[in-house]
């Protein structure tokens, strides 16, 4: 049977590439957004990925149990298991989840689905069974390290409490920071405020109705955001607590 010559050949359709980038604080020495978007970019460009959609998740932690990064984690598995990606790129593995439970469950569905999670500067040979090994101890690594930077937040935050202190060096609402004495004393703007919370907080009123009021009213955060329901129900809590 003879060839048409005339006839072309179907390109190959580059593999649909989803870039994820996070980070977990905005500050000083962080690895930007925009380094990770180049360093996703540079490689799917080397390997002929098709970049059509990216992801991201700014100041959401990748190991807290509670996290705003996790819908958006099952976003983008379920946008591969949909078909609409072949592959996620992230920066580093660590991007994706240094909490062990969601790496191993975002890795098993995206590769039951035909997908990949690839990293565009730790690469592993995972069709073998030493590159899925290697690529798995570096998952342990990365989930040992935020445990272990937790346990030593954990034990400063237990000696600024038992030393009489904020468990934080941050901004507390309602109270201003006296240099000389080196602790923090009611603020006459916002402590008012505050005490006027308490009361209405006591008899059981709702953190909601509280919030509506202070938006209305056009107070802010100690380091002038906006106040929303559960930074103000844990602060009332807290505080509260015996």
């Amino acid at each position: 049977m003879r060839c048409d010559s005339r006839l072309r050949s179907v390109p190959e359709v580059p593999p649909r590439a989803l870039g994820l980038v996070r980070v977990s604080k905005e500050r000083d020495g962080m690895v930007s957004p925009e380094v990770q978007r180049v360093a996703i970019a540079d490689y799917c460009a080397t390997r002929g990925y098709d970049i059509t959609g990216w992801l991201e998740g700014i100041d959401e932690s990748g190991s807290r149990t509670k996290s705003a990064w996790w819908p958006r984690l099952d976003q983008a598995v379920a946008s591969v298991e949909a078909g609409e990606y072949d592959v996620i790129v992230t920066w580093k593995f660590s991007r994706v989840a240094r909490h062990r439970l969601r790496w191993a469950v975002a890795l098993d569905r995206v590769e039951e689905a035909g997908g990949r999670i690839e990293s565009a500067t730790e690469q592993f040979d995972t069709t073998t069974s030493s590159g899925r090994l290697a690529r798995g101890m570096l998952a342990e690594l990365q989930s040992f390290e935020a445990e272990r930077i937790g346990e030593g937040w954990k034990e400063a935050h237990g000696r600024r409490v038992a030393a009489g202190k904020p468990a934080n060096g941050k901004p507390r609402y309602g109270y201003a920071y006296d240099p000389g004495q080196k602790v923090h004393v009611p603020d006459p703007e916002t402590g008012p405020v505050l005490a006027d919370l308490y009361r209405r907080y006591v008899p059981d009123q709702s953190v909601d109705q509280m919030l509506r009021g202070l938006h209305e009213a056009r107070w802010r955060t100690a380091p002038s955001g906006r106040l929303s329901a559960g930074p103000l129900r844990g602060c009332l809590a807290r505080c509260s607590a015996p």
